[in-house]
C-alpha cells in the first residue's frame, strides 16, 4: 500500500523539523483523502533549541498538515546511535505501532538526509521495528524519503565545516539522494504547498529567516515545496527470517 491509499498514516522521525521537509506534503495530502495521519518524534529536539519550544513548533506544524502528534518518545538528541542499539527501543516503537495501528509507515532514508547520526541510527531502527511488526501485521509498508542526487550535500559540507559532531566524515556528494526509480512513489504536493510551507516556517527557532524555501540553506527547499520522493522498503517479517 502507498501511502496516499493508506488508512492509517505513521510518521516516525528523529527530530522535531524532520518532518516538515521530508514528509509534511505526503501527510498533508493523505489526510485531505481520509486517511488518519500521525507524528512520531522520538528525541524532543532538545540539542537545537529549547525543548518546550521545539515542542510547541512541531505542534503547530502537525496543525498545518491535519496530523495528530503522538507523545514524544523523548529520547536523546544526539545520541541516538548508541540509544537505538537497546532493546528497549525496539520495543518502544513496538508500542507505538501496536496502539497506533498503522498500514503505511514513514521514516528517512540511508543517507540520513545530510549524514546526520541520529537520522541513520532512527533509519535502521525503523527498518528493524517494521520487520518485527510486519511478523503480526504482513500488510504493513515502510517507506523512506528520497531527495534529489547531491541536494544536501551543501548542509553536510556546511556542518563539517562548522564541526558539528552530529555528521560523519567522507560523505561525497553522489552519497546524498537517489534518482527516481519506476517503483518510486513521486508525490506531486504542489496543491498542499502551503501546507508543507506553513509546516516549516512553524520550526521559526530552526528557521534562518522567514521563507520556507530557506530552511537549513537559501532556496534548499524550493524543489521539496513541487514534489515528495518516496521508496518502499522491503520488509521481511521477522518470524520469516526465525523460520529460514
Amino acid at each position: 500500500m502507498n501511502p496516499l491509499s493508506a488508512r492509517r498514516l505513521l510518521a516516525v522521525m528523529p527530530h522535531p523539523d524532520d518532518e516538515a521537509y521530508a514528509a509534511a506534503g505526503t501527510l498533508a495530502l493523505a489526510a485531505q483523502r481520509g486517511a488518519e495521519t500521525a507524528l512520531l518524534c522520538v528525541t524532543a529536539g532538545e540539542g537545537g533549541g529549547d525543548a518546550a519550544v521545539r515542542y510547541a513548533e512541531v505542534s503547530a506544524a502537525c496543525r498545518a498538515c491535519g496530523t495528530a502528534l503522538l507523545p514524544i518518545l523523548g529520547w536523546p538528541d544526539g545520541a541516538l546511535p548508541a540509544f537505538a542499539e537497546r532493546p528497549s527501543a525496539n520495543a518502544a516503537l513496538q508500542r507505538v505501532f501496536v496502539a497506533w495501528r498503522p498500514d503505511v509507515i514513514l521514516g528517512l532514508g540511508s543517507d540520513g538526509v545530510y549524514g546526520h547520526l541520529d537520522h541513520l541510527a532512527l533509519h535502521q531502527l525503523l527498518r528493524r521495528a517494521c520487520a518485527a511488526y510486519a511478523s503480526d501485521v504482513p500488510s504493513v509498508s515502510l517507506w523512506e524519503a528520497c531527495f534529489p542526487v547531491a541536494h544536501f550535500h551543501p548542509v553536510w559540507r556546511g556542518l563539517r565545516r562548522g564541526k558539528f559532531p552530529g555528521v560523519g566524515k567522507g560523505w561525497t556528494p553522489e552519497r546524498f539522494g537517489t534518482a527516481v526509480l519506476p517503483e518510486d512513489l513521486v508525490v506531486d504536493i504542489s496543491d498542499v504547498a502551503p501546507q508543507k510551507r506553513a509546516a516549516i516556517t512553524a520550526h521559526e527557532s530552526q528557521l534562518r529567516g522567514r521563507a520556507a524555501e530557506d530552511f537549513l540553506l537559501p532556496g534548499l527547499m524550493a524543489p521539496l515545496l513541487r514534489r515528495e520522493h518516496w521508496r518502499e522498503v522491503a520488509l521481511v517479517p521477522t518470524s520469516e527470517v526465525a523460520a529460514g
